[in-house]
């Protein structure tokens, strides 16, 4: 039992804690004076007395399984459907088995752990024990800010699994023109330039047209994107936002000697990476060629999200700023930029060896003075 106060630039504000026979808070509304508090707490102690619970009705009862199945058909309406299916997938696979039957009021910040542990003992990745983490964490705000079943979220971040930074394998500005010149004639070539020049992400290569390449005005519009989960091409690429890309020269004059005769029927229309079949490549179809073809031209092996960092280094190395490169990714801020600007410092060195020529000819100047 306590009274708990809460200071904003509007004033004070006061909150009577009190706990049922179970562990749970008695709801409560900030008060405007402590006496007012006072009162809801004298009040809150008086249905300890009676035994009455801080829950009531159907939600006393409400096992964590049920309340999944809620907020999956309530809280998600913002959500793409590629990503209702991983957490349908992570509910299924690591939530249910662990905390389906208990209850949502009795569930404690132990079993938070216990999920998070039996994720790990499968043997499944840092990255996946965040992502169900994250997934557990979502629900219960919701529990709590939402349906207002709980008064503070269990989830403790004690139990947030720590993933350890790794970088993307990329290649060199050195290395990745040296596959651009060895895939320049291969069926993959105009995939491999476009995402290491322009940064596109993988999922607006498969459906990209030629009426989407604007030669005129150097630049790609963005306009749909391959949802593989569902195997769906979408309008909306991510963020659900059209965006542009930009046309560098080089690029400009590659997609200009392959771009199809403009007189000819549907031309606009015509995929601009298509497999050999001239249907949408695939993504595996794509990644097994590139490694193949980083091999054979003598480069380090990559993935296909490793031409879109790639791509950042050569536009860094040209003397673009993080703020270019994100514009140049389609970024949404500046912290998902900054994994993609990778220390290899080439930049610095060149500058180093331009301040010991100056520093040198500072000196010299200071003795001829």
């Amino acid at each position: 039992m306590a009274i708990e106060t809460q200071t904003t630039a509007n004033g004070t504000t006061y909150f009577a804690r009190v706990r049922d026979l179970d562990g749970n808070l008695f709801p409560t509304s900030g008060r405007r004076t402590k006496a007012e508090a006072k009162e809801d707490e004298a009040d809150m102690i008086c249905r300890k007395a009676r035994a009455e619970g801080a829950v009531t009705g159907a939600s006393r009862e409400l096992t964590m399984s049920e309340f999944m199945e809620q907020w999956k058909d309530e809280c998600r309406f913002n959500v793409s459907d590629g990503w209702k299916i991983s957490q349908d997938q992570m509910i299924r696979d690591y939530l249910l088995p662990v905390i389906g039957p208990r209850k949502l009021q009795r569930f404690r910040r132990k079993d938070a752990g216990d999920v998070t542990n039996y994720v790990k003992k499968l043997g499944r990745s840092p990255q996946t024990q965040l992502h169900v983490y994250s997934l557990l964490h979502k629900m219960f705000e919701d529990a709590v800010e939402h349906y207002e079943y709980l008064e503070s979220n269990p989830v403790h971040r004690r139990y947030r699994p720590d993933v350890p930074k790794k970088e993307t394998a990329f290649l060199k500005p050195c290395e990745l023109l040296a596959l651009f010149d060895f895939v320049r004639d291969h069926y993959l070539g105009r995939a491999i330039w476009i995402m290491g020049l322009a940064g596109l992400r993988w999922e607006t290569i498969p459906p990209l047209v030629w009426d989407a390449i604007n030669l005129e005005q150097a630049q790609i519009d963005i306009r749909a994107g391959f949802k593989y989960k569902i195997g769906e091409v979408r309008p909306q690429p991510k963020h659900r936002d059209w965006t542009k890309a930009p046309i560098v020269p080089m690029l400009h004059d590659f997609l200009l000697e392959r771009q199809p005769n403009p007189y000819e029927e549907s031309a606009s229309k015509i995929l601009v990476c298509p497999n050999l079949k001239g249907e949408m490549l695939s993504y595996n179809t794509f990644e097994d060629a590139l490694k193949r073809l980083c091999g054979k031209a003598g480069v380090r092996i990559i993935s296909p999200h490793g031409l879109r960092h790639s791509c950042s280094e050569l536009w860094v190395e040209a003397g673009a700023s993080s703020t270019d490169v994100g514009r140049v990714l389609n970024h949404q801020n500046e912290s998902t930029t900054k994994r993609y600007m990778h220390r290899t410092d080439v930049r610095l060195r060149l500058i180093g060896q331009t301040v010991g020529t100056l520093a040198t000819r500072t000196a010299i100047s200071d003795k001829i003075k």
